[in-house]
This record gives C-alpha cells, structure tokens and sequence, in this order.
C-alpha cells in the first residue's frame, strides 16, 4: 500500500511519476491539548512508518472542525464511517464516544521525496536486477564513487540520480571505468560523471585532520581510514617516521600532529603537492 508506483521502462528519472494518494482513517483530536494524551492511549492504533510522522494538520477536505486541530494517522486495518466501527480497538471506540475524537477519512499523499533509494531503485529496475541493488558506495567528500556491475551499466544515470537526490552531503557521482593503477603508475583511474558537476576538488576530514585534494589526480580510498587510524595509534611522541609514499598524508599528518618527527614524500606531483599544502593547513 506504501509502496512507490512501479515503473519498469523508465530511462530517464520522472521524479513526478512518484505520487500516491492513500486513503485511510485518522483520528482527528477536537482538543490539540489532548494530543499527547490521545497519541498515548492509541498507541496500537497508530500507524507507524519511517519518515512519517502520524501527527498531521487537518487536511483541505476535512471541514467544520477548529482549525488548531490534529489528525493521528490510523493503521490501515482502522477504517472511518459509522459502518466500520467493528475495526475499531476499544480505545478509539472510548475516545469517540467521550467527544475527544472523530474518526474521519484521510487522505495521505505521498511523493518522491518521501521514499528512499531503495524504494525508488527497486521500482523502477526490471525483475531480473533486483537480487543486487547498486547501494554501496565510496564517498570522499562531497563525491560519490561507484564501481558499477556490468548489469547495471544500461541504468548507470538513473542509479545515480537517485543517489544524488537521497544523500543530500552529496554533489557529484562517478563511476570508475577502469582499474586502479591502469591509467599510470599513480594509481588513479578513469572515471565518468554520471550526475552532478564535474568537481573532483574534494574536502576530507580524518582523525582530526581536514585534507584537500583532486581526486581525479591522486590517491585515496576512504575504506582505509580504519588501517590510517590503526597504524597511527602505534607511534609514540619523539619517534621518526619516513613515508615514502604519502600520497596527501593520510599517515603523515595525523602521526605529526601527535608529535612524531615525520618524513614524507611521493612520487605523484599532485600527491605532493597537496601533501604540502595540507601539512601547512593542520599545523
């Protein structure tokens, strides 16, 4: 019932193909001081979804009640109308009849912005790509990087639309088209814009350090923060480190700061040169 509509031959993403009008039974309660009281007793009855909150304005059809009303939204099962009080619990039956509350016809809308990724992926995918859902990914900074499956490829922009809209931190999507280390001895990769600006001038902050760099020219991968963390803690105050492949300082600048006498350097230009510039920044 709560479901986005289906919609398995779209191409290009129709964010207004999502909207659903729902009809279902709400407890309108006359009195707004007695909300709480109200929500407490039908908490059965309430229905509970996430991202929705069961505590509604009145709607533009509902007439002839005060206007600082509120609407519970009931569970489906909860029908309104006098010949649909055999699906009723006791407690709203006893609030309806004490006056606190009336129960009426709602109608819930529902848009794209309500469901999430997965629920707009799963209805828009064919039947046969359903099993693996495209949901991981590596951000680094404001950057999302994708590492497609061949299957996916002909969905590649839809796949990244939705992302883009469902993870607000982010601004761009990428998909990598090659592998590490195949384009140059620097271990970057090719990479294809799929949503969003082309904008690799990316911001990360790690174990109290913030970094800056092109992510298209140098190195990173944000599922080694762990090993960066790990290695890191084991230095001690007063002991030389040499990193001879720094890359922009992920082990370098966190050891300093924690007073290790730090060497460093790398073979990538850019790596470098970024090394030194966020050396300067978390000093």
């Amino acid at each position: 019932m709560f479901r986005p509509p289906i919609n398995r031959a779209m191409r290009d993403l129709d964010r207004s193909f999502f909207k659903k009008k729902i009809d279902i039974a709400a407890a309108c309660v006359l009195d707004r001081t007695k909300i709480a009281a109200c929500q407490r007793k039908l908490s059965q009855d309430i229905l509970r979804l996430d991202r929705l909150p069961p505590v509604r304005s009145l709607p533009p059809h509902l007439v002839g009640f005060e206007k600082n009303a509120r609407c519970l939204l009931l569970k489906p099962e909860i029908r309104h109308g006098a010949d649909n009080e055999s699906s009723w619990s006791p407690q709203l039956k006893e609030l309806k009849d004490a006056n606190d509350v009336a129960v009426v016809r709602y109608e819930l809308e529902l848009n794209y912005d309500y469901w999430n990724y997965h629920d707009i992926m799963t209805a828009i995918l064919p039947d046969s790509e359903q099993s693996e859902i495209p949901v991981g990914f590596s951000a680094v900074g404001h950057v999302a990087h994708l590492n497609l499956r061949s299957q996916y490829l002909p969905y590649k922009h839809l796949i990244a639309s939705v992302l883009l809209d469902k993870n607000p931190t982010i601004r761009t999507v990428i998909n990598k088209i090659d592998e590490v280390g195949e384009e140059n001895e620097f271990r970057t990769f090719k990479y294809e814009v799929l949503a969003g600006p082309d904008d690799m001038n990316v911001q990360v902050r790690e174990q109290e350090c913030l970094f800056r760099f092109d992510y298209s020219k140098v190195y990173w991968n944000t599922r080694l923060s762990t090993e960066h963390h790990r290695l890191v803690s084991k230095f001690k105050p007063g002991e030389a480190v040499c990193d001879v492949m720094a890359g922009v300082g992920p082990f370098a600048l966190p050891a300093a700061k924690k007073g290790v006498w730090v060497w460093a350097n790398d073979l990538n230009p850019d790596s470098y040169t970024s090394l030194v510039d966020n050396a300067k920044r978390n000093k």
